[in-house]
């Protein structure tokens, strides 16, 4: 039986009563109870261990980043690009945000810059973007989509309608960028194209080309797409998870083993 300790309050011992009374009896079902404590610390980076894993390999990793806005703002790659001196092709359709992305890695080696779209076909692209003097958060400056409707839409319900412009941007497909750069292999790709990553997955695996790691945004994904983006990434031998607002897939298998 608990003991009575003096100089303590009755609120507290009624606490310790309850907690002692509710272990006593999980004890007699070979059950314990723990109390643990919530420690602050830094969450784990799925993608930083991902590319730490790959740089193991003899041959260097390169990467393809489309959507790589002004190379800073939500920049999932660049902490490892200059940690590790990565090689790779950084693509970005808004003139003003490719220029301060060329800026930005100003001295950076091993850098191939496009101002681009990335599409299905080489032309030009429509984009809805709020303009530079939008009173918005930082973060929706490099927001940009070539769904016209749903920016307009978005804009309205913000009350921002007069903060909208559409600017026209050249693109190509992605496989006409790697060919004009000679660029024969892709160890990492990273999308971050505002709700059309999925046509970018498609379009990609169409042209053949299987990155060893994917890492895309699926947070404006509508749910038709973003389950038509996981079977497509099971479809070609990817391992795939969930962090935060990030899909992470490795490839697990050769394409040519993988059913057709």
């Amino acid at each position: 039986m608990m003991q009575p300790t003096e100089g303590r309050h009755p609120a507290d011992m009624t606490k310790r009563g309850a907690k002692w009374l509710l272990k006593s009896l999980l004890q007699r079902f070979g059950l314990d109870l723990i109390r643990t404590r919530s420690v602050a610390n830094r969450p784990l980076n799925l993608l930083e261990l991902a590319v730490t894993a790959r740089l193991v390999a003899p041959s260097p990793l390169f990467f393809v980043q489309i959507g790589a806005n002004d190379g800073v703002r939500s920049d999932p790659l660049r902490p490892l690009v200059l940690q590790h001196q990565l090689s790779g092709l950084l693509i970005e359709p808004l003139p003003d945000y490719f220029e301060a992305l060329v800026r930005n890695y100003d001295g950076q080696q091993g850098l191939i810059f496009e101002q681009m779209a990335v599409c299905d076909k080489d032309g030009t692209l429509e984009l809805a973007r709020f303009k530079s003097d939008a009173p918005i958060h930082d973060e929706m400056h490099g927001l940009a989509s070539s769904d016209t409707e749903r920016m307009s839409r978005f804009a309205r319900e913000k009350g921002l309608a007069d903060h909208l412009e559409t600017v026209t941007v050249p693109c190509a497909r992605l496989s006409t960028l790697l060919h004009k750069h000679d660029i024969h292999q892709v160890d990492l790709l990273q999308i971050d194209v505002e709700g059309h990553e999925y046509i970018i997955l498609r379009d990609m695996f169409d042209e053949g080309i299987y990155p060893g790691i994917i890492h895309y945004e699926f947070l404006h994904l509508s749910r038709g797409d973003r389950i038509a983006a996981e079977q497509l990434l099971h479809d070609h031998g990817y391992a795939y998870g969930y962090a935060t607002i990030d899909v992470l897939a490795i490839r697990e298998v050769p394409h040519e083993s993988v059913p057709q």
